[in-house]
């Protein structure tokens, strides 16, 4: 609980440090205008096909978030997927699971304040986790991800045709769009971002002894989601004869999108990554005892009472890596010295694109970031849903602080990043001839240089990378500190001095 009350009290701590705002690194619009459910596409749903033994066309809806008074054309695009399992609210927990989430709802907020459009879309949603058929269970699962892909790089279509056809009546750029896939999203981007053709699908773990290859274009439509889908007659699949699964939207349009982040979720397999996927960002929470952090078995992607299966997939500790080793992530390979950043490097070393959240104790709360507007948000019987926004937001706060330098690199915004990256100027202790002690400290910490380097300030943060206290115009070699007001745990602390910008973590006890 120490880690929790430092970051209690890293939101109520004032900033002693005044900050330039940059568009695009900071929250600078202070109003931001929402238009619910635009429609971006219509495509087959099995949601009801216990009931209909059909598949239905379903619209799809999003609801996009700008900043008021924005003078600005072609602006970025952040296409946000919800959490949710891919299940409906009531069939889960009745928590989480669509658009309205307070987590979506937050952080399309953030980023449309930060200068992005935001468009934050429901997907296509619907499995059967209850099964006793592990092969339908697994089937159902696949083809869900499968269907909510399709469905993303359709949002991304349905903005490229606005642009061309409409007018471009959202001002956006039709090369700067970002996706990211929130929990049970962050399989969607995973996916989106890697998979190329159905046929990268034709591999043993993905080929049902039942029902032959999970996925197959002719039956569930190509990735873009360009065209039909149709049963034949015959399939040995769960779906009947002559349904169709998937109808074509916005041909003649891209779905590529030049940013994916996933926070949680994993990838089908790593097979599908080369070399010129788009650029990935992923997050994870280690005491994920559910979804592994390298390749390993799926536990479950829902809590009890769905039952288990045997799925092979990869998180983002053994999909960064090789990401990164192809070239995939070049252009967000950064000598980042922020402090997030820094922070990104305690699970192993820094990995370009990879941020794990460290908890001290296992969480049963494996998205940390997720809360909810109220106990019961979808009126679902007997919910009570966590509300601690508090505690969710923080979480928020480390993700869009990873987010947004990376994002400026990968989508090209022209960002000042300045206060992100040292680059040369980033020093080692000793290069800055810098003494700090005690360490672990209880009430004062003592900074020593030479005569001949001074320091010309210093900033303690916390590990979510917050600013909760500065001294600048130092100018001495020798200055002490007094801890009192800081609760006790561990933070980043930046020393500048006339040679450069050095940094260490101390411990307060």
């Amino acid at each position: 609980m120490k880690k929790l009350a430092l970051l209690l009290f890293s939101l109520l701590a004032p900033c002693l440090l005044l900050i330039a705002q940059h568009r695009y690194l900071d929250q600078v619009f202070n109003e931001v205008a929402v238009t619910e459910d635009l429609l971006y596409g219509q495509n087959a749903t099995i949601l009801y096909y216990n009931v209909l033994n059909d598949a239905v066309p379903q619209p799809l809806y999003l609801d996009l978030y700008e900043p008021v008074d924005d003078a600005e054309t072609g602006r970025p695009l952040a296409i946000l997927l919800h959490d949710g399992y891919l299940l409906q609210p009531q069939t889960v927990d009745g928590c989480i699971g669509s658009k309205r989430d307070a987590t979506v709802v937050e952080m399309a907020t953030r980023l449309a304040r930060m200068g992005y459009v935001v468009a934050a879309a429901d997907y296509r949603i619907g499995w059967q986790p209850i099964s006793p058929n592990l092969d339908l269970r697994l089937f159902t699962l696949v083809n869900a991800i499968y269907r909510g892909t399709q469905d993303a790089r359709t949002c991304v279509r349905f903005f490229q045709r606005s642009v061309a056809e409409a007018g471009n009546p959202h001002r956006i750029h039709p090369n700067k769009i970002a996706v990211i896939g929130l929990g049970g999203g962050g399989y969607l981007t995973y996916l989106a971002a890697t998979l190329d053709t159905i046929t990268d699908t034709y591999i043993p773990k993905l080929v049902s002894p039942q029902y032959g290859p999970m996925l197959r274009d002719d039956i569930s439509g190509n990735v873009d989601a360009t065209s039909y889908g149709v049963v034949p007659v015959g399939d040995p699949g769960p779906f009947a004869a002559l349904d169709t699964l998937c109808y074509p939207n916005h041909i003649g349009y891209s779905g590529d999108f030049q940013l994916g982040m996933a926070i949680g979720g994993a990838l089908l397999d790593t097979s599908f990554i080369e070399g010129d996927d788009t650029p990935l960002i992923g997050m994870y929470f280690p005491s994920n005892s559910l979804v592994p952090c390298k390749t390993g078995i799926l536990g479950l992607l829902a809590p009890p009472p769905f039952l288990p299966f045997n799925l092979e997939v990869s998180g983002p500790c053994e999909v960064l890596p090789i990401y990164n080793s192809l070239g995939g992530n070049d252009i967000i390979d950064h000598p980042f010295t922020d402090p997030v950043s820094i922070q990104s490097g305690s699970y192993g070393g820094i990995v370009p694109g990879f941020f794990p959240f460290l908890a001290e104790v296992p969480d049963s709360n494996f998205s940390p970031w997720n809360y909810a507007s109220s106990t019961n948000p979808y009126n679902v019987f007997d919910a009570n849903c966590d509300t601690n926004s508090v505690r969710g937001k923080l979480y928020l706060d480390t993700i869009l602080q990873y987010f947004a330098p990376r994002a400026c690199l990968a989508l090209g915004l022209g960002c000042n990043l300045t206060g992100y990256s040292a680059t040369s100027e980033s020093l080692g202790l000793k290069e800055l001839e810098l003494s700090i002690y005690p360490n672990p400290a209880t009430t004062i910490l003592r900074f020593n240089t030479s005569p001949e380097s001074p320091m010309r300030s210093i900033h303690f943060h916390d590990l979510q990378g917050r600013l909760v206290r500065a001294y600048d115009q130092v100018g001495v070699s020798q200055f002490t500190v007094h801890l009192n007001g800081l609760v006790a745990g561990s933070y980043l602390v930046k020393i500048a001095g006339e040679k450069g910008v050095a940094a260490k973590l101390v411990e307060l006890r």
